[in-house]
């Protein structure tokens, strides 16, 4: 090719467009494409303190109060002087031992503890006991022992109607008198210290050989109440079935809007009853504490009807005087 035609071969090459360049041209310089954005970084805050070193929240409580109110003023006391005012009335004999437990469940606190470790005729009160020994070795998943309708109804019997076959149904099924004490005592010592189960209820419901403390009826309930027993709910829809107690029908000094859980004991020998107390307070909040009020023989008494009206009635008497002092210092209804 001559020189002259090279000439003019270049020159149209570099006459044509940019578009028209061949597929092999250098390319043009471009901007690089960009890379996805980056997520924002979080704003930086002050780092957490470590767990061991946060301040605990306050708990919350059923009541605005800051701090525990001050105990009812000497209700141990006034306990005391309204026992001996029914003592000379008659409605008391001098012959007889009582013993009495309020414990504030609201603040954890005993307001009032009378005899409260000594030992007593249980009666039928051993029944929720007998419940509980239950409760815990179905829990273990024997089949023999599952919680069926129809021992829903015998439950009902045995708390409620205070049956005596349906309760020795269920002793029989917890091993005897003696599979149900070790039952209690190896699932919570702390709490039956004083409770003894040596026998099935006896025809007629004359026990005497069953035992436990008004502390340890307390103590039970306070427990039952925080749901440490198996199945606890249901035991306390039980014990909640009106029936004819001795905490609040009856007991004017109590107000219509409390509930009641509770078991009583009658015998020729004793009157009990023991159980919770759920006071409602003028702002709506809810106020449980348990009461435990026992009252024994040592012999049988000549009158039982008369026995265990006038010491059920000695039982209302200290049952309404307790809530009207913890309407204090609560601002219960």
């Amino acid at each position: 090719m001559t020189d002259l035609l090279r000439r003019r071969l270049l020159l149209a090459l570099v006459a044509l467009p940019a578009a028209a360049l061949p597929a092999f041209a250098a390319p043009a310089k471009t901007t690089p494409p960009r890379a996805a954005p980056r997520p924002k970084p979080a704003p930086k805050v002050a780092a957490a303190p470590a767990p061991a070193r946060r301040k605990a929240a306050a708990p919350r409580k059923a009541t605005p109060r800051a701090a525990p109110p001050a105990p009812p003023p000497l209700l141990n006391a006034k306990v005391q002087e309204r026992l001996g005012e029914l003592r000379s009335a008659g409605l008391l004999g001098l012959g007889e031992t009582s013993a009495w437990v309020v414990h504030d469940l609201t603040w954890n606190r005993t307001l009032v503890a009378i005899n409260a470790s000594t030992g007593m005729q249980a009666a039928s009160m051993i029944k929720p006991f007998v419940a509980a020994a239950y409760f815990i070795q179905s829990a273990r998943g024997t089949p023999a022992l599952r919680y069926t309708v129809e021992r829903r109804a015998r439950l009902e019997d045995m708390i409620v109607h205070s049956d005596n076959d349906a309760t020795n149904g269920f002793i029989r099924l917890c091993g005897g008198p003696a599979g149900v004490h070790a039952t209690l005592r190896r699932f919570a010592p702390d709490v039956f210290r004083q409770t003894a189960v040596l026998e099935y209820i006896p025809g007629g419901g004359r026990t005497y050989r069953n035992r436990a403390s008004a502390l340890d009826y307390a103590r039970f309930m306070q427990a039952l109440w925080a749901r440490r027993f198996p199945n606890a709910t249901e035991l306390l829809r039980v014990m909640n079935i009106p029936n004819r107690d001795r905490l609040y029908e009856g007991a004017d000094g109590v107000a219509r809007t409390t509930e009641v859980y509770d078991k009583t004991g009658t015998t020729a020998r004793l009157c009990g009853d023991m159980g919770i107390l759920v006071a409602r307070g003028r702002s709506g909040g809810e106020y449980p504490y348990a009461f435990a009020g026992i009252i024994q023989r040592s012999s049988l008494a000549p009158d039982y009807g008369h026995f265990m009206r006038t010491r059920g009635d000695c039982i209302r008497a200290v049952s309404s005087l307790v809530y009207q002092e913890l309407k204090t210092i609560h601002g219960l209804v």
